[in-house]
C-alpha cells in the first residue's frame, strides 16, 4: 500500500502588488489553517516519510508548518503545474517510498483530484487536503479501482473514491 498527500498551499497575501507571485507570502488565516490541517493528519494518523513541494513561498511556509520534521525537496516544476506533471512526480518516486506528501497550487492539484476521483470537486480549498491510498505501487495512480481518495476541506472529509474497501 502506497499513501500520497496532495495539500494545496493555505491562504496567501495579494497585498503587496509589487510582489511577484512565486515571492506571495502567508497571511494570518492562512497559518491558522495550517494548525487545523496538521491536527487533523496526527488525528487520522496519516504518515509521510518524504515531502515534495513547489519552491514558491506560500508552499514553502505551508509545508513548514503542517510538517516541520520531514525531509523536504523543493521542484521549481511544481509551481502552477499542470495534471501531467503531478503524474510524473508520482512516478518519478519508483517506489523509493511508501507515503509522501506534495504541496503545491490550483489549478493543478482541483483537476489531478477530478481525474483520478469518481466525485468531482469544484475546488480545493486552499489548505485543503488530499489523502489518497494505493492498492499497489506509484504506477497504479492511474487504476480508479485500486484507489481510496479523501478530501479534507478544513472542516470534515469527503470520499472522492473508495473502490479498494468496496
Amino acid at each position: 500500500m502506497k499513501e500520497i498527500t496532495l495539500l494545496r498551499h493555505a491562504k496567501s497575501s495579494w497585498e503587496d502588488t509589487k510582489l511577484r507571485d512565486f515571492d506571495r507570502p502567508l497571511i494570518e488565516k492562512g497559518m491558522e489553517d495550517c494548525k487545523t490541517v496538521k491536527k487533523e493528519i496526527l488525528k487520522e494518523g496519516i504518515q509521510v516519510k518524504r515531502l515534495y513541494c513547489s519552491a514558491a513561498l506560500r508552499t514553502r511556509q505551508t509545508s513548514s508548518l503542517v510538517f516541520p520534521d520531514i525531509k523536504t525537496s523543493f521542484l521549481p516544476e511544481l509551481y502552477l503545474c499542470t495534471v501531467e506533471t503531478v503524474y510524473n512526480s508520482i512516478l518519478a518516486l519508483k517506489n523509493k517510498h511508501e507515503s509522501v506528501a506534495l504541496v503545491f497550487h490550483n489549478f493543478a492539484i482541483t483537476d489531478f483530484v477530478n481525474e483520478i476521483s469518481i466525485k468531482s470537486v469544484d475546488n480545493i480549498k486552499t489548505a485543503g487536503l488530499i489523502h489518497i491510498q494505493i492498492d499497489g505501487d506509484w504506477s497504479d495512480i492511474y487504476h480508479k479501482s485500486k484507489l481510496k481518495v479523501r478530501y479534507f476541506d478544513r472542516e470534515k472529509w469527503i470520499d472522492l473514491i473508495n473502490d479498494i474497501y468496496d
